[in-house]
């Protein structure tokens, strides 16, 4: 559940993950800076090969990733990046995935993922990467319900 907001005037990019159980509640949130040139498409790339990681390192075996880019997941899925730019990020992804018993990539509307906008928008201000497990920071519970009102009308 990844959304990635770019600030390029600072060069400067940020990632936000979140992961949730069945029933929508935090079981652990990453807001992470990075630096660089990178389009959108490599940033959405590198913010899934960093949930990957950060849901493997935290002992989850079964995800579904929710994320607002089709071009990413069909990539991912088809392959056809092997041997361009992203080919390196995809086959990194397609390594980590094999850590995990169960795993799905599916479209979500951003209106479904404020939650991992807002930890993208939190990195900008932040030089270290910033891990919550079970709870996350006070503000990020409006954004877990509107989050899954979001769901329930989509």
């Amino acid at each position: 559940m990844w959304m990635v907001l770019c600030s390029t005037s600072v060069w400067k990019r940020e990632l936000g993950a979140v992961v949730r159980n069945v029933h929508g509640d935090l079981m652990s949130a990453i807001s992470v800076p990075i630096t660089g040139c990178f389009s959108a498409k490599i940033i959405e790339l590198l913010a899934i090969r960093e949930g990957l990681q950060f849901a493997w390192e935290d002992g989850y075996n079964s995800l579904v990733v929710e994320l607002d880019a089709k071009n990413a997941i069909n990539d991912i899925v088809s392959g056809t990046e092997a041997f361009r730019v992203a080919g390196g990020i995809i086959n990194n992804i397609h390594m980590l995935s094999r850590n995990f018993d169960s795993l799905s990539f599916v479209f979500a509307p951003r209106l479904c993922n404020t939650v991992a906008e807002r930890l993208a928008k939190f990195a900008l201000g932040s030089v270290f990467i910033d891990v919550w497990l079970e709870e996350g920071p006070p503000w990020i519970n409006v954004f877990l319900q509107a989050d899954a009102n979001n769901l329930e009308l989509s």
